[in-house]
């Protein structure tokens, strides 16, 4: 029965004129039908279609009552005023146009800056299930944030009821020289535990990422990104082979998949080793054993069932266990957790703060481009009184030309701002990842990838129906007032006081 009623009222909407035509069959034949009972109750045909006329109504009347039951009589105006409101949009095309490409411009920064705002701030890393995954530090009384050193990182990893694996990795990137066949090169190395991998949950494009126990056993293996590999030659049998990396010898062992551009935020790495392999590469093996040196970054997946209050808990627990065993490193320190996000914890104040400073600049920017196509549309609805005042005169009422107005509002800022909204992703997959030359350090590979997916578009959707309102509601209040009274009389066609 609901199936037959939506089928109905779709065929009402895209096939109008047919449905028009089988409604005026079925009036004429019921008026029809009227006619022939009045005349065989004895009045003569012209009688008895008077009487018929004076049962039925006018036809206008009826078939109003019979679309408003369809229920899609505000789907159909809607699409009149939309129609028209083109019509008077392509009659004054000029101005509509200069409206249009100046709500584009401030559009496209507003985007911009969301999506700045949504790849810092509100992104998670690549990962499966992001919303499981918690970052772990230990702060000082002296210092908020404060990193993790191996031996705890390994106890939080080993002794914990809360998670189902706990990852580490050092927020930092070094330049080294990469051979591969003879080919010298340069690349970017970032560092990781064996389980980093498992933990995110991230899959490899060929041949396999590190495994629990690489660290353990110093696997001499390393593993490319996505880019590195295709800026190779995407050799597809590159796996097993040797890599030179600052005169060690590693073996490929597989490319990470694309999209996955490394664990510090705003670099693209080239290649990934263990924490055990980078220890022998910088030839400070002994890092790995020293409690003081808290260099690392704790990434945890909350096992099924836990939540962060337990592992609050948890992580309690064993930091005043560290302290015990290792006063002079551990003492004051209480494991803590937070959100996991592609910025470490010690860079979120910051970049809230520039974010917030980036959107203000780009709202206001918006705002003076509502404030400027709110005039033009105010002095085009002032050149539309005649216009006005005539479908006033006819029965339009002030709630029926405020809509007409505000939907020509709407045309142009769903223009303005799909144009913007387009221009925006273009500018940001253009210049999400770009080689950059820095003095002495040489050429890094920044990989933010900010994009126009996840809630940007919302806030796209959100902010043309914001600049409608901004721009076509004043002009619409102003000009669905006209002074029919003094039009009538002479004195011109002014806007009636409201």
């Amino acid at each position: 029965m609901l199936l037959n009623d939506l089928l109905i009222r779709l065929r009402a909407l895209f096939q109008r004129n047919a449905v028009e035509g089988e409604l005026d069959d079925e009036l004429r034949f019921h008026f029809d039908q009227q006619v022939e009972k009045f005349v065989r109750s004895g009045l003569t045909p012209v009688e008895a279609r008077r009487h018929a006329r004076l049962t039925f109504g006018g036809d206008d009347q009826i078939k109003e009552e019979c679309r408003d039951a369809r229920g899609t009589h505000l789907l159909e105006t809607l699409g009149q005023d939309v129609h028209y409101g083109l019509r008077i949009l392509l009659k004054n095309w000029k101005p509509a146009s200069v409206a249009a490409f100046s709500l584009g411009v401030a559009t496209t920064l507003s985007i911009i800056g969301f999506s700045i705002l949504d790849g810092v701030l509100l992104r998670p890393p690549l990962a499966v299930a992001p919303g499981r995954l918690v970052t772990i530090y230990t702060p000082t009384p002296t210092h908020e944030f404060d990193a993790v050193s191996y031996p705890d990182y390994r106890y939080y990893r080993d002794r914990n009821d809360s998670f189902s694996g706990v990852a580490a990795f050092p927020n930092a990137i070094s330049k080294v020289p990469l051979i591969r066949g003879g080919r010298d090169d340069t690349g970017t190395l970032e560092v990781t535990s064996d389980n980093y991998f498992s933990v995110m949950g991230i899959r490899p494009v060929l041949g396999h990422l590190f495994i629990p126990g690489d660290d353990d056993s110093k696997t001499p293996s390393i593993i490319l990104s996505y880019a590195c590999w295709k800026r190779w030659g995407a050799d597809p049998k590159i796996i097993g082979q040797g890599l030179v990396v600052n005169r060690h010898a590693l073996t490929i062992v597989g490319v990470a998949p694309q999209g996955f551009s490394g664990t510090v935020f705003g670099f693209g790495a080239d290649a990934f080793v263990t924490l055990a392999t980078s220890a022998e590469i910088s030839r400070s093996p002994q890092s790995l054993a020293d409690p003081s040196v808290r260099d690392l970054l704790l990434i945890g997946r909350l096992k099924p069932g836990a939540t962060r209050q337990s592992a609050r808990a948890d992580l309690g627990t064993l930091s005043a266990q560290l302290a015990v065993a290792y006063p002079e490193t551990d003492k004051d320190r209480v494991a803590v957790l937070t959100s996991t996000t592609v910025l470490p914890p010690d860079g979120r104040s910051t970049a809230a703060l520039i974010s917030g400073v980036l959107i203000g600049i780009v709202m206001m920017v918006l705002m003076i481009a509502c404030a400027n196509v709110a005039s033009l549309l105010l002095g085009l609805a002032t050149g539309r009184r005649q216009e006005i005042l005539i479908r006033t005169a006819l029965g339009a009422t002030r709630g029926r030309l405020i809509r007409q107005l505000l939907t020509e509002s709407a045309i142009l800022c769903a223009a303005g701002g799909t144009a913007g909204f387009l221009l925006a992703s273009l500018v940001l997959n253009r210049f999400s990842e770009v080689d950059a030359p820095l003095s002495i350090l040489g050429t890094f590979n920044f990989a933010v990838h900010f994009r126009t997916d996840g809630i940007v578009p919302a806030m796209a959707l959100a902010l043309i129906f914001v600049a409608s309102l901004a721009t076509g509601l004043a002009p619409a209040l102003y000009a669905s007032a006209p002074n029919v009274a003094g039009a009538l009389s002479g004195r011109g066609g002014g806007r009636r006081d409201a």
